[in-house]
């Protein structure tokens, strides 16, 4: 481990005397670099990788000002790059971090250099920690265009799957609304039905026990009228027996001729006139 230590620290001195140009690296443990950016045009984007293990990457933006010369000990202006993406991986059992960012050549942020040959980063990582600083061709923090591509489709099909769906749900929903709006207008009916049915069946049985009942007053009514007339008519009988009973016995008068002694003188057969 101390070998692989004494090599990375080697290396890191051949690259402090070697800056890393253009589309080239560096491997720093003293938490900065600089970059020969003469070959970049002012208003042309320099893309940087900032590799770091896991434990050592300081989740920050990245610091950065102009010089015109390597010696130069003059600090300018800072500025600060926006980190656009980070990214992690395991090799060899070890965990790293990538941190990717862009800077933009503009000669308003050279000062008080005059042509911003070079740029001084502070990288992500505290002095003494292992850094890799990589110039590359595109920013690899972005996707590339067939991914890019491939997520838009991606996107496209899951929005059409999510409106096809909606439309499927609200015409199902629409479909079991009608149904359930039918059965309960069935169900109304048939409860409408049962209801004049029981309605009409009451009705006529009311009207049969107002029939009947109107035919037993009637009835009674008759057999109070027949027993009225039978009382009427004993009564009448028995005021005609006791009116019979109450009169006095009428006889009839009869003429009865004394009878005559015949020795009686002065006998006449004649009747006394």
């Amino acid at each position: 481990m101390k070998a692989i230590s004494f090599l990375l620290f080697i290396s890191s001195l051949y690259y402090s005397f070697q800056l890393f140009k253009k589309y080239g690296y560096e491997v720093s443990y003293t938490g900065y670099a600089t970059f020969d950016a003469s070959d970049f045009d002012e208003g042309e984007e320099m893309h940087f990788k900032a590799e770091a293990y896991d434990y050592d990457i300081i989740n920050r933006n990245i610091p950065y000002y102009y010089k015109d010369s390597q010696s130069s000990s003059i600090v300018g202006i800072s500025h600060s790059a926006s980190v656009t993406s980070t990214s992690y991986y395991t090799e060899d059992y070890v965990d790293y971090v990538a941190k990717y960012f862009t800077i933009k050549k503009q000669k308003s942020e050279f000062s008080p250099a005059t042509q911003g040959k070079y740029i001084v980063l502070t990288l992500p990582v505290n002095p003494g920690d292992y850094c890799l600083i990589e110039n590359t061709k595109e920013d690899e923090g972005k996707l590339p265009t067939w991914a890019i591509v491939v997520i838009i489709v991606i996107v496209v099909l899951i929005i059409a799957a999510i409106i096809i769906y909606c439309c499927y749900r609200r015409k199902r929903n629409r479909q079991l609304m009608a149904q359930t709006n039918a059965a309960n207008v069935a169900a109304v009916t048939t409860a409408a039905n049962i209801a004049a049915q029981q309605n009409i069946q009451a009705q006529a049985y009311q009207a049969q026990a107002y029939q009947a009942q109107a035919q037993a007053y009637q009835a009674q009514a008759q057999a109070y009228q027949t027993q009225a007339y039978v009382n009427q008519q004993l009564q009448a009988q028995a005021q005609a027996y006791q009116t019979q009973e109450n009169a006095a016995p009428t006889y009839q008068q009869q003429n009865y001729q004394t009878p005559v002694n015949p020795n009686d003188v002065g006998y006449s057969s004649k009747a006394i006139m």
